[in-house]
């Protein structure tokens, strides 16, 4: 009997011990009714708090999977919404941009609307809106980023269909397409232009197919999709051939005028090495 009520009384304690790190971490992503109602359950699956900290920080992913495994995070709706998420960086725009695009892609969000962009000296924010059903399960968002040598820095719901993001791409790297050396490499027709990774080599020839001629419009960059060069010319073309510069990791390659002039794609040679 003693020791069942210094259990329970230990229990009741501990609902008011854990770390306000943690605390304020779930109440930016719970709702606080959630998280009043559901206090003992918190308590409980988040006493080892040392696995949910690192340097005084909270552990943002790991409280949200923990929230998810136990049934704490909601993220559907009875009927489809309009959600509002927001990214934020401190790096360059249009390399963000690309990087959140195709993360959103890859996890099946391919409808949805910039409401605003805007830049200041220290960082960017990039802001969507689309109307679903469920929102972007963060957990998965991190996998995803992940891939692209990205991290969540933090997450903060202020609403159920309102969610904001900071995102770290200071080692990130795009997904694409790479141009090996001295290897037959081809690109196939697209609506879009193409963008590819020719960073393992210094010069490059490109080839139509199919007797297709072109106006070349093609921008280089490096590694934060910093511009670097831009080749263009004015007159119908069936092969160019330029030196790349040394610090080249991406190519984004268009016609001038119309995409449709590349309808059978190009072909690529490579050569040399960094």
């Amino acid at each position: 009997m003693v020791k069942a009520l210094i259990l329970v009384v230990s229990l009741q304690l501990s609902l008011f011990a854990l770390n306000p790190i943690i605390t304020d971490q779930i109440k930016s992503i719970i709702e606080i009714k959630d998280f009043n109602q559901h206090k003992k359950l918190i308590n409980i699956i988040f006493d080892n708090e040392d696995a949910f900290i690192h340097n005084g920080k909270a552990k943002t992913i790991k409280i949200i999977k923990k929230l998810k495994d136990n049934g704490l995070l909601k993220l559907y709706f009875s009927k489809p919404q309009l959600i509002d998420v927001t990214f934020q960086t401190g790096g360059n725009a249009l390399f963000f941009i690309k990087i959140l695009r195709d993360t959103l892609r890859s996890i099946g969000y391919y409808r949805y609307f910039t409401m605003h962009s805007v830049r200041d000296h220290t960082s960017f924010i990039w802001k969507i809106q689309f109307k679903s059903e469920y929102a972007i399960d963060p957990v998965v968002l991190e996998e995803a980023l992940a891939k692209r040598n990205c991290s969540i820095n933090s997450i903060n719901r202020t609403s159920a269909t309102q969610w904001n993001y900071s995102i770290d791409i200071e080692n990130a790297h795009l997904s694409l397409q790479t141009i090996y050396p001295y290897q037959p490499n081809e690109l196939k027709k697209s609506l879009r232009p193409y963008l590819i990774n020719i960073e393992k080599g210094r010069k490059l020839t490109l080839h139509t197919k199919g007797g297709d001629a072109w106006f070349p419009d093609i921008a280089i960059f490096d590694e934060k999709m910093r511009l670097l060069k831009v080749y263009k010319r004015k007159k119908r073309t069936k092969e160019i051939v330029f030196y790349l510069p040394k610090e080249s990791v991406y190519m984004k390659i268009t016609d001038s005028f119309n995409q449709s002039n590349l309808r059978h794609g190009l072909s690529l040679l490579l050569e040399g090495e960094k």
